[in-house]
């Protein structure tokens, strides 16, 4: 459009161009909660089905987003309730869109699809006829299970995830071993029955070719281990989670009492938790082992591991196994919230910043001065002075952070890695 003559002028105004695409799943709920965060409102708005819906009628189109999720809180409004549903987001979405989500068209041409096929074996199976095929392949729609209610979450839970709205009829036999406890349903191929035809043969490959292709064909059948909540209570999942964090920076969690919190025996192994929201990317680039946050249909999450990171495959420790996958397998099960545990300064009390007075003060100090290559040396190395407020202000900028001042833990963080501390490394 600016490329007509006619508005050559406007388009010479503008200085800056941007193509937004459609965001993925994952970040299509951190945009929802980031925006219901910063107009004051509940991040926990959109229960965990509204989410899921909202991001397969609007395909993750930003504008689309705005437009169904402002007219489902008007719908909210005017039903009276306290949170978005499925069905309010559907409802929007007729009314803005002025058609239903194509998810809803897309399930009535899987199940004319096997209408469809059905007529076709029915009329292929007759005795008179000849020179034609005498199998169909299956055809087969998914079914698409209701939302489920919203349920209480954790406070550190800043947004109310989503459980996987769709689940296969049946899913190729997968190479990968399963880890016990997990149920295995789904996981063998359909056997025929009387209104199916039967497989089609498959050659048998030649012994002396079989080396050279058998590795193309697992790689092409193979498939993610399905993730499902341990055989345990919620906090049970949580304890061995982070038990495998523990390890992974060298204290045994298994030593504390069964009651204790995970959080509570940290400062006692010199660690910290902090909580937080963000995306594979984030977890990437603290380069840390983290706790994720996992859910289901259940009305308490479930808790898991990573401790390891290389060539996209992750080590997933899940109740009493271990698992390797990528980011994918977890997209329906995890929306964003993690915990990393992080080691804290010599005689840690919390953040400083400028006028504070304290023993970190100096080590902040001392390993600062190693970065900057500025001298920061002081009569009165304890006290937070204006030279340390800037060379801090300066670090923080460096590395994408807030420039504050403060040095909380965000900023800990990035300066033991900037100083190679010792600690477990995701890619290490």
């Amino acid at each position: 459009l600016l490329d007509r003559a006619e508005l050559r002028q406007l388009a010479q105004r503008i200085t800056a161009r941007y193509h937004l695409g459609a965001l993925n799943r994952e970040d299509t709920y951190a945009y929802i909660v980031h925006r219901l965060a910063r107009a004051g409102g509940n991040p926990k708005l959109f229960s965990r089905g509204a989410l899921s819906r909202l991001f397969r009628i609007s395909k993750g189109v930003p504008r689309l987003i705005n437009v169904v999720a402002d007219r489902a809180l008007l719908g909210a409004y005017v039903e009276g309730r306290h949170q978005v549903t499925g069905r309010i987001v559907s409802r929007a979405a007729r009314e803005v869109l002025g058609r239903r989500p194509r998810y809803r068209l897309w399930i009535g041409v899987g199940a004319a699809s096997v209408s469809a096929a059905g007529v076709a074996w029915a009329y292929l199976t007759l005795p008179e006829v000849v020179d034609l095929p005498t199998t169909i392949p299956a055809v087969s729609s998914p079914a698409v299970q209701a939302p489920s209610e919203p349920v209480p979450v954790p406070e550190t839970t800043l947004a109310e995830p989503v459980p996987a709205a769709i689940t296969p009829p049946a899913r190729a036999p997968s190479l990968t071993s399963r880890a016990d406890g997990v149920d295995g349903a789904g996981s063998q191929a359909a056997s025929p029955s009387e209104t199916e035809p039967a497989p089609v043969p498959v050659p048998e490959i030649a012994p002396e070719i079989a080396p050279e292709i058998a590795p193309e064909i697992a790689a092409s059948v193979a498939v993610e281990p399905d993730i499902r909540r341990p055989p345990m209570s919620s906090f049970q999942s949580q304890r061995r989670a982070y038990a495998a964090v523990f390890d992974a920076w060298g204290a045994d969690y298994r030593t504390a009492p069964p009651s204790m919190i995970p959080c509570n025996f940290a400062p006692s192994a010199g660690l910290q938790c902090l909580g937080l929201r963000g995306t594979w990317s984030d977890i990437e680039a603290m380069n840390l082992p983290v706790v994720l946050e996992l859910w289901d249909s259940e009305r308490a999450p479930y808790f898991a591991a990573v401790t390891h990171i290389h060539d996209g495959n992750m080590t997933l420790h899940l109740g009493d196994t271990v698992l390797t996958v990528t980011p994918k397998a977890l997209r329906d099960v995890w929306f964003g919230q993690y915990v990393v545990l992080w080691q804290t300064p010599p005689q840690y009390r919390g953040s400083i910043s400028r006028g504070n007075t304290h023993p970190t003060v100096s080590w902040l100090r001392v390993q600062l001065e190693a970065l900057v290559s500025d001298d920061l040396s002081s009569g009165r190395p304890e006290y937070f002075d204006p030279r340390l407020d800037e060379a801090v202000r300066d670090f923080q900028g460096s590395e994408g952070l807030l420039t504050d001042g403060i040095v909380g833990p965000a900023t800990w963080i990035r300066l033991a890695a900037r100083l190679d501390l010792p600690a477990p490394k995701l890619d290490g």
